[in-house]
């Protein structure tokens, strides 16, 4: 049994021409040929070479006449495929006594089914492999690394990296360049960058990450352009910028920021010009700021902006023309006016303005001439002026203003006379003022 490391040479058994054992070469890390054995002309019981990564030739033991066993070559991948039939014919089938054994000797290229990785040795088992039809789940407390995925390539469904404690990087997955479901990335605890991904360039279902406590960076994903599904980033409490999203031009359903305590800016996103469904910042206590969204054009649906304590204003949405759903402004303590929303023409169902306690003014509305539902503003304690909403030239349902006590009876009947005049549907109330109930 030779079982050695360092083994590079078995020049040392030169003289031998018969083993009556079974001999078996395993394991040697540095055994590039069996050269040394070629006196060797009979061997009494199986021989066996196994896992010997540098070897690729068996030529110094072709002049074999009798194996009284099995004959094996096993997970050798320098190896030949050719390697093992010649060898069986320099002896002679007849000459082998036992059977003939042969598993792996090149690793596998594709593997299909649903694949976890949970320790280190899920991962020597996907050695080789440059595709996985199926999903991918890397989760549990004993993974370090993931170095040892340096082939793969591509995952035909999910890939999930989840409830991590110990994983700091994503190091190994750097060649994988395609997912063909979503890309999930949540609850690891250690994680702090995703540079592992860099080479990933579609995913063609979501991108999530959420809850990972230490993340600070989105940067790998610099290669990626398009996400056909949601894109989620979430309760991520140490992420302050989105670097890593700078080549995202598509987002083909919903865009959610929400929850990320750190976050500062949303610069990185200078190259999205589409979402498909809806924008939903929400709860980021620390964003000050909506600049670097100055190419977004298109939201097929909603956009809500709800609950970001620093955030003063919306420049940054400066090229915005259309919403197919809601616009929903609320609870931001500190906005003081819609600027940055003057290229918006159409709202496809309600505008909500609501509980801003800073808002002095809906100015920013200049081109908006259609809602296709209700308008509320509604809360807002120093409102004073309704500004641009004369715009209008059809609101589907309900004008309902209330809740400003500094703004003056005459902005609410201009508004109201512009929407009688324009024969738009309403059905409006006055704001509560001291002086107007």
């Amino acid at each position: 049994y030779v079982s050695e490391p360092a083994l590079e040479s078995l020049d040392a058994l030169t003289a031998m021409y018969r083993l009556d054992g079974d001999p078996v070469l395993k394991g040697n890390q540095e055994l590039e040929d069996l050269d040394g054995l070629e006196s060797l002309l009979q061997i009494g019981g199986s021989l066996r070479l196994i896992d010997n990564p540098k070897l690729h030739t068996v030529e110094s033991i072709a002049g074999l006449r009798r194996i009284g066993g099995e004959l094996e070559l096993s997970h050798n991948p320098k190896l030949p495929t050719e390697s093992s039939a010649s060898l069986r014919a320099a002896i002679g089938i007849f000459n082998i006594r036992g059977r003939f054994k042969e598993a792996s000797n090149h690793p596998r290229i594709n593997v299909s089914g649903h694949v976890t990785i949970r320790h280190p040795s899920d991962i020597k088992r996907l050695e080789g492999v440059e595709r996985i039809i199926g999903d991918l789940l890397i989760t549990g407390a004993g993974l370090h690394s993931l170095v040892g995925l340096d082939t793969l390539k591509s995952v035909v469904g999910s890939v999930r990296v989840r409830g991590t404690t110990k994983l700091q990087s994503l190091e190994g997955l750097h060649n994988l360049c395609r997912v063909g479901a979503g890309l999930h990335i949540d609850t690891n605890e250690a994680l702090q960058d995703l540079s592992g991904l860099r080479e990933l360039k579609g995913i063609g279902g979501s991108l999530w990450g959420e809850a990972n406590r230490s993340l600070q960076t989105l940067r790998g994903l610099e290669n990626l352009t398009v996400v056909e599904g949601d894109v989620w980033v979430l309760d991520n409490w140490s992420l302050s910028g989105l670097d890593g999203l700078s080549g995202l031009t598509l987002v083909g359903q919903e865009l959610l920021l929400h929850g990320n305590q750190a976050l500062e800016s949303v610069a990185a996103l200078h190259s999205l010009t589409e979402i498909g469904n809806c924008l939903e910042i929400h709860e980021n206590d620390a964003l000050g700021s909506l600049e670097g969204l100055e190419r977004l054009i298109s939201i097929g649906a909603g956009l809500h902006i709800t609950d970001n304590p620093e955030l003063t204003s919306l420049i940054g949405l400066s090229s915005l023309r259309s919403l197919g759903g809601v616009l929903e402004i609320e609870r931001n303590a500190s906005i003081t006016n819609l600027r940055g929303l003057e290229k918006l023409t159409k709202v496809g169902e309600a505008v909500s303005v609501r509980s801003n306690p800073l808002l002095s003014s809906i100015r920013g509305l200049t081109r908006l001439t259609f809602i296709g539902g209700q308008l509320s503003v509604l809360d807002n304690p120093v409102l004073e002026d309704l500004g641009d909403l004369d715009s209008l030239k059809r609101l589907g349902s309900e004008l309902t203003i209330d809740g400003s006590p500094k703004l003056f009876p005459s902005a609410v009947e201009s508004l109201q006379a512009h929407i009688a005049k324009a024969g738009i549907r309403c059905d409006p109330m006055a704001p509560t003022t001291p002086s107007l109930s």
